[in-house]
């Protein structure tokens, strides 16, 4: 029942939320052996680095607390293509991003938060190519389809989104409450009011609303710090315990 209702609100939304992507002509593409050494590369930076360790301090007590909060999935938004960008060069934040998430579902199990099982990892980005899926298929991150990766989500799953090119927060608050987010950091009144929101480029297709902000009530959330810029302004957010 709930995925037929979750198909409903996306394929016709009681809100006037438009899905668009939107894709410029591509450069050619690269060879999986030049994506895996740049991923290891990156991911070995990425795990040195203090943006890293201070992902891994967020998953602590009391927020994350293996008798109160279980997460067995992580579904992903946004990361981005390991391919070329359209200046040409290979995109490191996106390789950071993926990198990130085996750190998340690493973390997950090492806590036991996961209740020790491996954490299934899945991923949802229309720029994702052929080479990308296999690369990624080999890391144990499953690509999907939209909107295949809102109908993944349930109350054991993690989100993560990167400045999405849609409201994915907007679609998780309306249709599904996950146990926790990673994600694009809301915006203060003050930082609305002053301007902000039109120069953050990804609030323009995952905006803050009402909608989103009822449901932040009931989540405990911290900013990330991460001064290498490897994810930007995220927060992240553990749902509190129902009563």
């Amino acid at each position: 029942m709930l995925h037929t209702h979750l198909l409903d609100l996306l394929l016709d939304p009681p809100t006037p939320v438009s899905i668009v992507y939107v894709r410029d002509p591509s450069p050619p593409g690269v060879t999986l052996k030049v994506i895996d050494d740049t991923f290891k590369l990156v991911r070995r930076e990425w795990q040195e680095s203090e943006t890293c360790s201070n992902l891994e301090g967020s998953f602590v007590k009391p927020r994350f607390d293996p008798e109160a909060i279980t997460i067995t999935k992580i579904v992903a938004f946004g990361l981005g293509t390991l391919g070329k960008n359209n200046l040409g060069k290979l995109p490191v934040r996106s390789y950071a991003q993926h990198a990130a998430t085996l750190t998340i579902a690493a973390v997950l199990k090492e806590r036991n938060i996961s209740r020790g099982v491996d954490v299934q990892c899945f991923s949802q980005d229309p720029w994702y190519n052929e080479t990308d899926i296999e690369f990624l298929g080999g890391l144990g991150i499953t690509v999907l389809k939209d909107p295949e990766g809102f109908l993944e989500i349930d109350e054991q799953t993690l989100v993560f989104s990167v400045g999405p090119d849609v409201p994915v927060r907007q679609i998780v608050a309306d249709v599904q409450w996950p146990a926790a987010m990673v994600w694009n950091s809301p915006l203060s009144e003050v930082q609305i009011n002053g301007g902000m929101y039109w120069a953050r480029s990804p609030m323009e297709a995952d905006p803050d609303s009402e909608r989103v902000g009822s449901m932040l009530r009931n989540y405990d959330g911290a900013q990330l710090d991460d001064q290498a810029d490897y994810l930007g302004e995220l927060t992240v957010y553990a749902r509190r315990p129902r009563s």
